[in-house]
C-alpha cells in the first residue's frame, strides 16, 4: 500500500534527477517510528559505495512535503553518510533494477502532507551573477545569518539539469515555486563543491567567527522559521546557462517578481588569481591564464551590468570591494526587502573582514588599468570604480 502510495503521481520516489536515473539502483526507505532511513545504491555495487540516509522527525520537517514530487532524492542524497557495503548486500529488494522500493513503513502517514508545489513564495529570491572567488561566500554567508533568510550554495547540476527546477528558462510560477521548496530542502545539508547544499559547510564557515555567530543565534537549526527572502550562490554557471539557453532575462523578471540579481565585485587581479588556483578559470575555456581570467571577469562584470541597464537597476544589486563595511548590511537588506534587524547587522559586520593579500606587480597593473580605460570609456562610472577597487587594495597593503 505505502509503495502504491508513494509511486503515484503525487507522491513519486523513483523520479530522482534525470542526471542520476541512470545511475541508481534503487531506494529502500524504512520508517520506524518517525525515523526516515533511505539506502542507495548504485547500479554496480563495486564501483558505487552505498550511501545512508537518516532525517529526524521526517514528518514535521516536512521533507517528503516539498520534494515528494519527481525529485525527492535530491534533498535526500545531501545528508548521506557511509555505510558498510554489507548492510547494502543483504537487502534483497536493492537487487531490483530501477526506481523505489518501500520495505517497511511503521508509525508513519505521509498521506496528509501538502501537494508538491503549494508553497507559498518567498518575498525576494537573490541569485548571484559574475565569476567565481568573488566575495560570493562572504555575502551569501552573511545573508544566512539573518533571521528570515535562507542560502542554497552551489547545486546547479541539481537545479538546471531538471527542467522541472529550472526557473531560469521555465518561467511559470510553478517551476519557480519548485525551486524554491528545493532550495529550502537542499540547503538544510550538503558538502562543499559542486554538489553544495547549505552554506554552512563552505569555506566562509571556517572562520570562527562566522560559525560563532551562526551558532550562538541558531544552535543546529538547519532552517529559518519564517523565511522571506531565499538566496541561491552559483554565480557563473547561471551566468552561463542564462547565456547558452539564450534567456531573455526580461522575461525572466517579468514572469518571476521575486527575482534579483546581485553582483559582488571584488579586486579583479585578486580574482583571477584565485581562479587560476582553485581551477575555476577552467570554466570559460581554454588554459587558466592570468591576464586572459582577467578579461573574462571583466567581461562578466561588462554583460551583468549592461542586463541592469536594459532591464532595470531595482533588479539588480551590485557592490565593489571597498564598499564592504558597516552599511553594506542594510542595503543588502534593502535590496532583498527583509528587515534591516539590529542583531543580524551586529553579526554581519563582525563577519565583514575581508583579507587583504600583497601588492600586485605594478606592471600587471598597468595593463589592468590600461584595459579598463579601453573597455569601458563609454561608461566612466563603472571604469572609475574599477579602478578604484584596484588602487584602494594595493595602497591599503603597502
Amino acid at each position: 500500500m505505502w509503495a502504491d502510495r508513494l509511486s503515484s503521481s503525487k507522491w513519486q520516489i523513483n523520479g530522482a534527477r534525470r542526471a542520476d536515473a541512470d545511475r541508481l539502483l534503487v531506494v529502500a526507505a524504512v520508517v520506524p517510528a518517525d525515523r526516515l532511513v533511505v539506502v542507495v545504491a548504485g547500479r554496480r555495487a563495486e564501483q558505487t559505495h552505498p550511501r545512508i540516509v537518516e532525517l529526524a522527525d521526517v514528518l514535521d520537517q516536512g521533507v517528503l512535503g516539498p520534494v515528494g514530487h519527481h525529485h525527492p532524492l535530491e534533498a535526500l542524497l545531501g545528508l548521506r553518510s557511509e555505510i558498510p557495503v554489507d548492510l547494502v548486500e543483504t537487502a534483497p529488494s536493492l537487487r531490483l533494477e530501477g526506481g523505489a522500493v518501500i520495505t517497511e513503513m511503521r508509525g508513519a502517514d505521509i498521506s496528509t502532507r501538502v501537494p508538491y508545489g503549494s508553497m507559498t513564495l518567498p518575498r525576494t529570491v537573490g541569485l548571484f551573477l559574475g565569476p567565481y572567488r568573488n566575495l560570493t561566500t562572504l555575502t551569501a554567508a552573511v545573508l544566512h545569518l539573518h533571521p528570515h533568510c535562507q542560502t542554497l550554495n552551489h547545486a546547479a547540476a541539481r537545479v538546471l539539469d531538471d527542467p522541472q527546477l529550472d526557473f531560469l528558462v521555465d518561467h511559470s510560477p510553478a517551476c519557480l515555486v519548485r525551486f524554491c521548496e528545493f532550495a529550502l530542502a537542499a540547503s538544510q545539508s550538503g558538502r562543499r563543491g559542486n554538489h553544495g547544499g547549505t552554506i554552512t559547510v563552505s569555506h566562509a564557515f571556517d572562520h570562527e567567527v562566522m560559525r560563532e555567530r551562526y551558532r550562538a543565534r541558531y544552535g543546529e537549526t538547519m532552517i529559518k522559521e519564517r523565511v522571506d527572502a531565499i538566496v541561491w550562490k552559483e554565480s557563473l554557471f547561471v551566468a552561463k546557462h542564462l547565456r547558452e539557453r539564450k534567456v531573455d532575462v526580461g522575461a525572466l523578471l517579468a514572469a518571476h517578481p521575486p527575482v534579483r540579481f546581485f553582483l559582488p565585485v571584488r579586486n579583479p587581479l585578486d580574482c583571477a588569481e584565485s581562479n587560476v588556483r582553485t581551477g575555476h578559470a577552467r570554466i570559460w575555456g581554454g588554459v587558466p591564464d592570468l591576464r586572459a581570467t582577467v578579461e573574462h571577469i571583466l567581461d562578466e562584470i561588462a554583460w551583468v551590468r549592461d542586463l541592469a541597464r536594459r532591464h532595470g537597476e531595482a533588479r539588480f544589486f551590485t557592490f565593489f570591494e571597498f564598499e564592504v563595511d558597516a552599511t553594506l548590511p542594510a542595503r543588502l537588506a534593502a535590496f532583498l526587502e527583509i528587515e534591516p534587524e539590529a542583531r543580524w547587522i551586529a553579526d554581519s559586520t563582525a563577519c565583514l573582514d575581508l583579507t587583504r593579500g600583497p601588492a600586485h606587480d605594478p606592471a600587471l597593473r598597468d595593463w589592468y588599468h590600461a584595459r579598463v580605460d579601453a573597455r569601458f570609456a563609454g561608461e566612466p562610472e563603472l571604469g572609475a570604480s574599477l579602478h578604484r577597487v584596484v588602487d584602494y587594495r594595493d595602497t591599503a597593503a603597502r
